[in-house]
């Protein structure tokens, strides 16, 4: 039966075809949204576990093929007369063995990557895999399932559309969130997973793997229905644990202990050592363009640090905030460093700040930016006022009550 279930379904070279292209499939649902994750191993990472959404229906689709032939053959007679119990299953683990070694290898490429660009690995995110493994062999067994019941090329084209269906189900929470596996637009600097909802959404996965499994086992014909029925219901049981809150892609994060990097001085600045790649230039230019807060007295605190969820700021140290994912990308954005001039001290900016302290960063940062003949879009008054003596007054009392973090104090000039 073995050898039988071999010649009709999966040779040797199919299986190697199969993983060569559920390979490049993933590589492509990588490439085709963004390159964030360059500098960030963790997102990148990450980006490997969501390409589960696009590999996985590719995966269901040729497995559902698969099994469409062979329920048209003479191989499913040896196959329901075999005394062994999980006969039927041998063509799906194969295929199943080939999307997880293509994922594998997808993510062994995504860490000499970052290896080559000196960006740290995080050995600790790897408690996703039972549950992306569980996840994909239910991707696998749904497309077994479709392909006993269709015809060859319609098992193909609705085991797709089905995988696919479900993560847009499981985005707007008809489904668990098990079919969205990754994919998070955030470089996960400073956060981690949740052993908790790793452990949940592996046993959800799994309960959808034993439903499946079970499905397909009736229909070769299993000799003890009444059990793969009860197992069936435990596996339904075993999936609505998915429904457990919070397990979406913010949910299942938890804050983490980060280590930073400082480079440069007078001032230095410090970023998350989990994405150094703008460490050197960011400090280079914080340096250049305080020159003219130095130049009018103002005195700087002795170093920046990067802002991050979770993290407690320090009211000696400069707040650096990073925008579309610069530190992961390494396209360090000027507007970044200005505005984090503008921050000399960890005091609570953001919704709740009174309005006058928004303001009056916002002009400091223009007066920087000017300064150092940056581009900025402003009205002539503006201009003729950053350019004017007049300005350096208000500069140095702004600077000095933000790093006393006297926001309530601040305003626009008279």
């Amino acid at each position: 039966m073995r050898t039988a279930a071999r010649r009709t379904l999966l040779t040797w070279p199919q299986w190697v075809s199969y993983l060569a292209v559920l390979h490049v499939v993933g590589w492509i649902s990588i490439l085709s949204s963004t390159r964030d994750w360059v500098g960030s191993w963790k997102m990148a990472y990450d980006w490997v576990a969501g390409s589960l959404l696009v590999v996985g229906p590719v995966a269901a689709g040729i497995t559902a093929f698969s099994y469409a032939r062979l329920k048209d053959s003479s191989a499913v007679t040896l196959v329901r007369s075999s005394s062994r119990a999980a006969a039927w299953a041998f063509p799906a683990l194969r295929i199943w063995l080939a999307y997880g070694a293509s994922t594998a290898l997808l993510a062994l490429e995504m860490t000499l990557l970052a290896l080559a660009r000196g960006v740290p690995v995080a050995p600790v995110q790897l408690i996703n895999v039972p549950f992306l493994a569980a996840l994909s062999l239910g991707q696998v067994l749904a497309g077994a399932s479709l392909g006993l019941v269709l015809h060859e090329v319609w098992a193909g084209v609705l085991a797709v559309g089905a995988a696919f269906l479900a993560s847009v189900l499981a985005g707007i929470g008809l489904l668990p969130p098990i079919f969205v596996p990754g994919s998070t637009t955030g470089t996960l600097v400073g956060q981690t997973y949740r052993p908790a909802a790793m452990a949940l959404l592996a046993v959800s996965a799994a309960g959808l793997c034993v439903v499946l499994g079970a499905a397909v086992s009736r229909s070769f014909g299993s000799r003890r229905r009444w059990l793969a029925s009860a197992v069936a219901v435990a596996g339904l049981g075993a999936f609505a644990v998915g429904y457990t809150p919070h397990l979406d892609l913010d949910g299942r994060l938890q804050d983490a202990t980060v280590r930073y990097e400082c480079r440069g001085h007078d001032p230095a600045l410090c970023v998350a050592s989990d994405t150094p790649l703008t460490a050197d230039e960011g400090a280079a230019a914080l340096r250049r363009l305080a020159r003219p807060l130095v130049a009018v007295g103002v005195p700087l605190p002795d170093r920046w640090v990067q802002l991050l969820p979770g993290s407690r700021e320090d009211r000696r140290d400069g707040v650096f905030t990073f925008t579309n994912n610069a530190n992961a990308t390494g396209r360090l954005r000027v507007d970044d460093v200005v505005h984090s001039l503008a921050m000399p001290a960890g005091c609570v900016f953001g919704a709740s700040e009174p309005e006058g302290s928004i303001d009056a960063r916002g002009l400091l940062a223009t007066w920087i930016a000017l300064r150092n003949h940056v581009d900025v879009a402003v009205d002539r008054r503006t201009k003729a006022w950053v350019d004017s003596p007049d300005s350096l007054a208000w500069v140095r009392t702004t600077y000095a009550e933000l790093r006393a973090c006297a926001l309530t104090r601040l305003s626009l000039p008279a």
